[in-house]
């Protein structure tokens, strides 16, 4: 990253990044299988750790600490102060097969929840304290290896997630039941092709999603 330029030079490719709630940082998960934290007012990352996989991360919302990939089946909490230092806890990833590969990694806005999604559709729900799974997400459409996003509500009450038959599906965070399916005219999909991209406005409760073309939703 060079900030004097103002643009990006980037020798691997970045998989992920994550902000900082509250400061000028943010994290950088790449292909080169390293987690890097930047300072957006200085050049050059200010620290590193090296893991034995791409890594998917997020901060809490607080901001304390954040969350990673660190290996196919477990995930780690980290302090993004002394991020050289490695984890200070590591937890399984409930139901982990070494076939398949996170796609995401998400705090729920409330922290007590951390959603981790693959590339073969599945979505767990852990708790955000313990690493226990809580629910196993499940009945929207995947092919096995597309990258669908999925998203919580601002009040962490429900998880929203894009689908191969090109509707929006929606669960109960505390149930793990699934609320409804968001189909669009006659039963048909909202989007003709599948939903890759979800995100959720936690100021205005508007959501987005986007495929081959874009639809918003008002509540």
């Amino acid at each position: 990253l060079s900030f004097n330029l103002k643009q990006y030079i980037c020798l691997v490719r970045v998989v992920c990044v994550a902000t900082h709630p509250n400061e000028e940082l943010f994290l950088s998960g790449s292909r080169d299988k390293t987690i890097r934290l930047w300072d957006a007012r200085v050049n050059g990352s200010q620290g590193s750790y090296a893991t034995s996989i791409e890594s998917y991360l997020d901060f809490d919302p607080d901001g304390l600490m954040f969350a990673a990939i660190t290996d196919k089946n477990t995930f780690s909490f980290f302090d993004f102060r002394a991020l050289d230092k490695g984890p200070y806890n590591n937890f399984p990833i409930p139901e982990a097969d070494y076939d398949q590969k996170i796609s995401s990694l998400k705090f729920s806005p409330c922290g007590n929840m951390i959603m981790l999604t693959t590339f073969d559709g599945n979505i767990y729900l852990l708790d955000g304290l313990h690493g226990n799974l809580l629910h196993t997400l499940s009945d929207h459409v995947s092919d096995g290896s597309s990258f669908l996003e999925a998203s919580f509500t601002k009040d962490s009450a429900y998880v929203f997630a894009g689908s191969c038959d090109g509707n929006v599906y929606v669960w109960k965070t505390d149930s793990g039941s699934k609320y409804i399916a968001m189909c669009g005219p006659n039963g048909e999909g909202i989007h003709s092709q599948p939903v890759r991209c979800l995100r959720f406005n936690p100021k205005y409760w508007l959501m987005v999603t986007a495929s081959s073309d874009l639809v918003s939703f008002l509540d």
